[in-house]
């Protein structure tokens, strides 16, 4: 269920920076990859894809490069079933913690319901910028064709 789908495509190096490479993918070849999104952009017409250059590369080279999307439910379960979750679980040690507004279970309730809440939304939404930062990193040349 929490699978990655891997995808696995064959283009022709563009372009050399440093240790970075642009690979035009030519024609989609699977389904995956057209449904995949990842060079897929309305900024990108020509099916660019940017990936971390390997030794013996050349410009021009054909290469069979290695694409992993990680798996849609993970990304369901963090922004809609954890935040529910520890709604309930705040709210549910809210009724157990007696030294915020003593005599009002249902405040101390509602109180440490959205604070657990909110910190969900706030490690959720870190989580998301740190695997957003990591973008490229499920990219890879996996072997170089001999022309």
């Amino acid at each position: 269920m929490l699978k990655q789908n891997l995808t696995i495509e064959r283009g022709i190096v563009k372009q050399i920076r440093g240790n970075r490479a642009t690979v035009e993918i030519g024609n989609p070849e699977t389904k995956d990859c057209k449904s995949c999104g990842s060079c897929m952009d309305i900024k990108n017409p020509f099916n660019l894809l940017e990936v971390d250059a390997v030794p013996g590369l050349d410009v021009g080279r054909r290469v069979v490069v290695q694409i992993v999307r990680p798996s849609p439910y993970k990304s369901m379960t963090l922004l809609l079933l954890l935040p529910v979750v520890n709604l309930l679980a705040g709210s549910m040690i809210g009724q157990k913690i007696t030294c915020i507004y003593p005599y009002s279970q249902n405040v101390r309730m509602l109180l440490c319901g959205f604070i657990f809440f909110a910190l969900t939304i706030a490690v959720v939404s870190l989580y998301d910028r740190k695997m957003r930062n990591k973008k490229h990193s499920n990219r890879q040349i996996i072997s170089i064709e001999n022309l």
